[in-house]
């Protein structure tokens, strides 16, 4: 009875809860643009914030320029053509650990960061499909993909609306850039960089690049 009752009112679900969607945007972007210019404590929940000295100060030395530079450029007003930030460091060097302790120890909202790992990925239609696995799992939505019929409807939502439903603001992580796959012959990073440069002019977002720039620098001199 409670599958056919929501079977029957699917719409109606739909809509609404889109609809909460966008009240829960508008309110969070709202006290994002309070938070740079206000001194209230509760204003911490909405801006980026260092990690703790005390706990992580491998993060706290004068060397770790980057950790100043992610948390300036995660908070400044989004710019077209200035919304991408590139972690370069050498594989075991811990950009990919760091980058996840840093969003985990923040209080903003977590469910705007989507995480998309180029390891294995060949093409631009990939790691889009990536993308949008991670939006919908996200998504209030994605709760509903296992209930008969319902599921198969928001399936097919997805598949269609796609990165449309990315959130203003959102954060969107890649990988392992240099680890990209084409056949085992050589990687060409022309089509998953295409796909970068596609969501930062389309989308009112910030991106962040974690790769190694020596070993794709290796991989074009092989060319």
């Amino acid at each position: 009875p409670l599958i056919l009752w929501i079977y029957e009112r699917r719409i109606q679900i739909l809509l609404l809860l889109t609809a909460g969607m966008i009240i829960e945007i508008i309110i969070i972007r709202i006290l994002k643009h309070i938070a740079p210019h206000a001194n209230w404590q509760w204003t911490n929940f909405f801006i980026y914030q260092k990690i703790s000295k005390k706990k992580f100060p491998q993060y706290s030395t004068t060397k770790s320029t980057f950790h100043n530079n992610l948390v300036k450029f995660l908070n400044i007003e989004y710019k077209p053509g200035n919304n991408i930030y590139w972690l370069d460091g050498k594989w075991g060097s811990g950009k990919t650990h760091f980058i996840k302790i840093f969003f985990e120890e923040q209080k903003i909202k977590k469910s705007d960061i989507y995480y998309v790992s180029c390891f294995g990925i060949r093409t631009r239609e990939q790691a889009e499909k990536v993308l949008i696995r991670e939006i919908e799992n996200q998504s209030i939505l994605g709760n509903f993909d296992y209930i008969p019929l319902v599921g198969g409807l928001f399936k097919w939502f997805y598949k269609i609306i796609g990165l449309d439903l990315i959130k203003k603001d959102s954060v969107i992580i890649f990988d392992d850039l240099e680890r990209i796959s084409s056949n085992g012959i050589k990687n060409d990073y022309n089509d998953i960089l295409g796909f970068i440069d596609f969501l930062a002019d389309n989308q009112t977002i910030k991106i962040i690049v974690l790769r190694n720039k020596s070993e794709i620098e290796t991989d074009k001199s092989h060319d």
